[in-house]
C-alpha cells in the first residue's frame, strides 16, 4: 500500500488533502500572486493544519479583503503546503495552490454635471465624477460646445483649468492639449 499523500486544490481558500486517514500535520502559507498583502488579502504564515485521523481534508480560510476599488479584475493567491508528519508517512503530492479572488465592484462609470449659469468671464465648473475609485488611470476627453446659434469658439473659453480634488486646487490645462488624466 503507497503512503498517503497531501494535496491542495485550487481554490480561495486552500484545503489539505489526504488520501488515507491518518492524524496528520502540515504547515501552510500564502503568497503574492497578483492579489498583495494586505491590501488583498490577510496573508497566513506558517499556519499548523491538523487532518484527524478519519478524515480526509482539512480547511484553512485565508480572509480577502473588500477594497471597494472597480475595474481591478481577478487577483490570486498562491497557497503551499509544506512539513508534514504523521499520517503514517504522507508525502505531498501537490505542494502549491492559486486561489483566485473575483472582482466584485464591476466597472466605473462616469458622469458629468452641467455648469450653472455664469456670467461672462466667470468660471463655469463641470465636475466629472467617477462612481468608485479605479484600479487604473481614467482619461477624460471634455470637448466644451455652444449651442445653435451660440457655438463655443477658443476665443469665448479663456483660460482652461481642472481639478482633482474637488475644486480646492485648480492647474492650468497647457495650451494646445486635447486631454489630461488623472488618477482617481
Amino acid at each position: 500500500m503507497a503512503p498517503p499523500c497531501l494535496k491542495v486544490p485550487t481554490a480561495c481558500s486552500p484545503r489539505a488533502r489526504l488520501t488515507q486517514a491518518q492524524w496528520t500535520l502540515a504547515t501552510f502559507n500564502t503568497s503574492n500572486g497578483s492579489a498583495v498583502a494586505p491590501g488583498d488579502y490577510t496573508a497566513q504564515t506558517a499556519v499548523t493544519v491538523t487532518i484527524p485521523a478519519g478524515s480526509t481534508t482539512a480547511t484553512v480560510n485565508v480572509v480577502t479583503i473588500d477594497d471597494a476599488i472597480a475595474g481591478e479584475g481577478n487577483e490570486t493567491i498562491n497557497g503551499t503546503i509544506s512539513a508534514v508528519t504523521g499520517g503514517n508517512g504522507a508525502t505531498i503530492a501537490t505542494p502549491s495552490a492559486i486561489g483566485t479572488i473575483s472582482d466584485n465592484e464591476g466597472v466605473p462609470t462616469l458622469s458629468i454635471s452641467s455648469p450653472q449659469t455664469v456670467a461672462e468671464g466667470g468660471p463655469a465648473d463641470n465636475i466629472i465624477t467617477l462612481s468608485a475609485p479605479s484600479a487604473v488611470p481614467v482619461t477624460v476627453t471634455v470637448t466644451p460646445a455652444g449651442n445653435g446659434a451660440n457655438p463655443t469658439v477658443p476665443a469665448d473659453l479663456g483660460p482652461q483649468e481642472y481639478s482633482t480634488d474637488g475644486g480646492t486646487t485648480f492647474i492650468p490645462v497647457p495650451s494646445g492639449a486635447s486631454s489630461r488624466y488623472r488618477q482617481a
